[in-house]
């Protein structure tokens, strides 16, 4: 098992299916085409600020689809997108919440003969930093960097079959892949069946590398001797994977926390995760994690409680340093 520039907008997603035929049943095959899918069914979160959101469609053949928005939504919520058969992303833009209140919409996806899926969307007024204290992070605020993308990259491992447990290392790696091309639809469950398909951890020289080197994603490989070298990787918009000992993490005093670890770990821990940011204060620096080890486990506004989570940089750096000292580096071409 080893080895969200700010988020704009707070966007809460939720997919929906409903059916109005009269007996209750799910009649996909009406004349209008069969069930659309949404593949990114988890929760997103976004803050105040102009932004987009991109929710990936799938459809059945034949299927097309109607998007509406709620006339009640349109001053701030619009997309060019009016009717589709093609899977791919639909694309939202969001103008500033400067109303001091949260705004909340819900889009409807037609299709068929009177079925929808619902995508529901609420703004925050405030920005994702004004939180940090809240969470648990100490100090004045000097700078925060994030690499985010408009759609969903978020994996939970408690969501990827049989070898859920261990499947941190598979996990990351498509979280990677889904950051750097969101129309990749590569699972966990795809990666495991290539390396180590009976179960048990990935090592990071026989399984993690020949992985990434078998799909020819763009890394490099620098040795995590030093926070700085990782922050300056941040800088230049790239994402990291680490394999690390999460024993030395330190442990959430609180359950509104996102700083700190949020489960228990045992003498052999060693974790894959995905780095994606960092919070500099004048008294410490923390990372901005995917950590795939959410098992379903929610924070108090319901989000996984791995994504975009904060671990001390220092802790982890030397947790990383006495497992794994490699750290791989990705970057959008």
């Amino acid at each position: 098992m080893r080895l969200r520039s700010i988020l704009s907008g707070f966007i809460v997603l939720s997919i929906l299916a409903t059916s109005c035929t009269k007996d209750g049943k799910d009649d996909t095959q009406d004349g209008g085409g069969s069930a659309l899918i949404f593949l990114d069914n988890s929760n997103f979160y976004r803050y105040s600020e102009a932004s987009e959101l991109q929710v990936y469609v799938k459809t059945d053949p034949g299927a097309s689809y109607e998007v509406i928005v709620p006339s009640g939504a349109s001053s701030w919520l619009s997309t060019t997108t009016k009717t589709s058969n093609e899977e791919g992303f639909v694309t939202f833009s969001l103008t500033e919440n400067t109303t001091g209140k949260e705004r909340f919409a819900s889009v409807d996806f037609q299709y068929g003969k009177n079925h929808k899926k619902v995508l529901k969307i609420s703004q925050d007024p405030k920005h994702r930093q004004d939180y940090f204290s809240e969470w648990g992070m100490e100090g004045t605020l000097e700078k925060y960097v994030t690499t985010e993308r408009p759609y969903t990259w978020y994996i939970d491992q408690g969501d990827t079959g049989q070898y859920s447990l261990s499947n941190c290392g598979p996990t990351s790696a498509v979280m990677v892949a889904r950051w750097l091309d969101g129309e990749n639809r590569v699972t966990p469950k795809d990666a495991r069946s290539e390396y180590s398909p009976a179960g048990g951890w990935w090592y990071v020289s026989s399984d993690f590398i020949p992985y990434l080197n078998e799909h020819k994603y763009p890394y490099h490989v620098i040795q995590f001797s030093s926070v700085d070298a990782l922050l300056a990787e941040l800088d230049k918009g790239k994402i990291a994977i680490t394999c690390l000992d999460m024993n030395i993490v330190s442990q959430s005093k609180a359950e509104n926390n996102r700083f700190g670890l949020f489960y228990p770990t045992s003498p052999q821990w060693g974790h894959f995760m995905v780095i994606k940011g960092y919070v500099k204060t004048d008294s410490k620096v923390y990372l901005e994690v995917n950590d795939p080890y959410t098992i379903g486990k929610k924070n108090l506004d319901g989000t996984p409680k791995g994504e975009g989570r904060y671990y001390d940089a220092s802790e982890v750096q030397r947790s990383a340093f006495g497992w794994e000292r490699r750290l791989f580096i990705f970057e959008k071409k």
